[in-house]
């Protein structure tokens, strides 16, 4: 003789599943009494009465634990809910409802619900999202790019492929490291008719470079040497990188890749303000 729930004798050979299998499908009690909505009673019933096929409430009883001065009304509610059926008999039996009917229906409102709350959710993204947008900082994207060799690579293709325009603001350093290293390139520019407009503090009537530069670009003056190279691309990429001494001539040390269209706008502001500022400065001395 075996141990059933509260210390009941198990007999071997009385249940179907075997007193081992039985034990540990009345183990799945907690979850189905969440599942399913039934108290811990009903469930250890339900279980037990699978495990069994039919039984009678006494047997019911000592296998799950459950008082006998309990078991009707659990019986009862269990009948009521559709997941058993009483036998008529002497004593009565009771049988279970097979588990795809007796919880069927109840899966089927789970599943609505998640769909329900699926959309739901679907929902309230949109109205965060358009939150987002109105009263919240957004936040750009960005490609950061180490050594000298990778960023001047990426120079290189931003110069191949611009189709339209092309803004330049390099100080001394870094527009005679983009000339030498990137001097095919520009000449492409200029035979495939893309508007390049070059900011420099280097002046083309005093400066051999920025004089070459000008018989092909248009070469703005501005009063600051910064130690930047800062390419923006047919309005839509841009590369800022930043440059340092190195012998005679710069090297670029660390950049940042973007196509963040609010970066590029106010950048491409503070080139137009280094325009009139030039222009200026150009009439003053005049």
């Amino acid at each position: 003789m075996g141990l059933g729930w509260g210390g009941s004798p198990i007999g071997r050979a009385s249940t179907p599943m075997g007193e081992s299998a039985l034990v540990e499908a009345l183990t799945l009690w907690p979850k189905l009494a969440e599942y399913a909505g039934l108290s811990e009673y009903e469930a250890k019933i339900y279980l037990c009465l699978l495990g069994l096929g039919c039984s009678g409430a006494r047997r019911i009883s000592a296998l799950t634990g459950v008082p006998r001065t309990k078991i009707y009304t659990a019986l009862r509610r269990l009948i009521e809910m559709g997941l058993i059926r009483e036998m008529p008999g002497n004593p009565s039996l009771f049988a279970p409802t097979p588990p795809n009917e007796a919880f069927g229906a109840l899966l089927s409102v789970a599943r609505r619900r998640v769909e329900d709350f699926s959309t739901l959710l679907t929902m309230l993204m949109g109205i965060y999202q358009a939150s987002r947008e109105l009263h919240h900082p957004l936040r750009g994207e960005f490609w950061y790019i180490d050594g000298g060799d990778e960023i001047m690579l990426r120079c290189r293709e931003l110069l191949r492929h611009s189709r339209y325009s092309l803004l330049i603001l390099a100080g001394g350093l870094s527009l005679s490291l983009l000339f030498n290293d990137a001097h095919r390139e520009l000449d492409e520019l200029y035979e495939r008719g893309v508007e390049v407009k070059i900011f420099s503090p280097l002046h083309p009537e005093m400066n051999h470079l920025a004089r070459e530069l000008s018989y092909l670009f248009e070469v703005r003056r501005m009063p600051l040497d910064v130690s930047i190279l800062l390419l923006i691309s047919d309005g839509g990429r841009l590369l800022l990188a930043g440059v340092e001494a190195s012998g005679h001539r710069g090297r670029l040390v660390e950049a940042i890749y973007s196509e963040d269209q609010l970066l590029i706008r106010l950048l491409s502001r503070l080139l137009e303000g280094a325009e009139v500022e030039t222009q200026l400065l150009e009439s003053w001395e005049s």
